[in-house]
């Protein structure tokens, strides 16, 4: 048992290094949850294979062997007969074996997914309360669940089945076996006496015992078996070999950030905390680019935000005056200094930085600091006007705002 135990500690161990030496695509294509889950209680789940079934399986294997010698000493006749039910057993195993290890694995898989999706929901619950959205996410999870308890119904109806059928086949040998004594007793020839009759029938009951045992744990088996491909499928994913050792030791005296040709995609979202779609962050689909083919050098010192439509809501997020001032000076005093590429919650963070880069659709349409792009009336400057639009354009030549003169502070 220590030794299983060892073994699983060593596993999980080793796992975790090699995720650490995976590439971030994996980790953005895959739910977390699932992740964790697999490093987790799968894991867990072989403790079971090393020091429990595998035990089982060796002490009933050596009472199966003892039991047969002692059937065969006692009568070979009937020993021989019963042992015509061995193909039944085989073509019954491999019958089922293969659906069991497939149901498992879509139950594994189910499970991954739904501990992901709750991982997913509570980890979101910021996001669920802000949009109203309890309900929806509440009835997709109900989705998974349901589905989930299907898949585990009919796994655990395969393996009833499997049971039922081995049972039959000892009952059905125990009856062939009473009918041939009694045909044997009544011709009195090679009759066994009562006394080796009973003797026999305990010895096929101790046969009898590791095979319906067997049967039992065939489920438990084939479940132990998927976690371990599972387990060993993430070994066998290999880090791409320029994402080996590419953390920096030695960090460049200059801050000179260099975007050369740039393109990006997101990959496919989990949809189960997305907000309502009239307030939600535009998903872009798997064959569109986010941003394409951009080329942006940021020299030592400058500080440089990109903006552009978001519609996630990071402009719900209120700051009063107060705050609002401590944020920006604190800000200041960070970024003296620095190279700095500021993605701002509100516009009015980024109005002191050296220049400012508006994209749409993936491109850049403006560059400029704050007051050109503003006298550009270009996308930054109709950003702008949704935020604040009588105070952000004060100070502007020709674009004082809608009030009258005597009205403006």
């Amino acid at each position: 048992m220590m030794e299983g135990n060892r073994i699983v500690v060593d596993i999980r161990r080793d796992l975790f290094s090699h995720l650490q030496r995976l590439p971030m695509s994996y980790f953005t294509k895959n739910h977390s949850g699932t992740t964790v889950w697999t490093l987790m209680q799968e894991v867990h789940g072989l403790n079971g294979l090393f020091h429990g079934i595998l035990v089982i399986a060796l002490i009933d294997l050596v009472h199966c062997v003892v039991a047969m010698v002692c059937l065969f000493s006692i009568s070979v006749p009937m020993t021989v007969t019963i042992t015509v039910l061995i193909p039944a057993y085989y073509y019954t195993f491999r019958f089922f074996n293969p659906r069991l290890r497939q149901m498992s694995e879509r139950v594994q898989r189910s499970l991954n997914r739904l501990n992901g999706r709750y991982q997913e929901a509570v980890s979101g619950m910021s996001v669920i309360k802000t949009y109203d959205i309890a309900g929806r996410v509440s009835h997709r999870l109900s989705d998974f669940d349901t589905n989930h308890y299907k898949l585990v119904v009919r796994h655990s109806h395969l393996g009833h089945m499997m049971g039922a059928l081995d049972e039959m086949f000892m009952h059905f040998g125990s009856a062939i076996l009473i009918i041939m004594e009694g045909i044997l007793a009544t011709r009195g020839a090679n009759a066994l006496t009562a006394g080796e009759f009973t003797r026999y029938l305990g010895y096929i009951a101790i046969l009898y015992g590791p095979l319906a045992r067997f049967a039992s744990l065939n489920s438990v088996y084939q479940s132990s078996i998927t976690s371990l491909n599972r387990v060993f499928s993430l070994f066998d994913r290999e880090p791409q070999p320029e994402e080996v050792g590419t953390s920096r030791k030695n960090y460049p005296d200059r801050g000179e950030v260099v975007f050369d040709g740039v393109s990006f995609r997101y990959p496919q979202a989990s949809p189960l905390c997305s907000p309502p779609a009239p307030i939600s962050t535009p998903q872009a689909p798997q064959s569109r680019l986010v941003l394409k083919d951009i080329s942006l050098t940021v020299q030592a010192g400058e500080t440089v935000a990109p903006i552009g439509p978001s519609g996630c809501g990071k402009t719900t997020r209120v700051l009063d005056a107060d705050s609002e001032c401590l944020v920006q000076d604190a800000l200041s005093k960070l970024m003296r200094g620095r190279t700095c590429i500021i993605i701002a919650h509100r516009l009015s963070t980024i109005q002191s930085v050296d220049w400012i880069v508006a994209l749409r659709e993936g491109q850049f349409v403006e560059v400029g600091s704050h007051v050109d792009l503003l006298l550009s009336d270009g996308d930054y400057a109709r950003l702008i006007k949704k935020q604040a639009p009588p105070i952000s354009l004060w100070g502007i030549p020709g674009r004082e705002g809608p009030f009258p003169a005597e009205e403006r502070p």
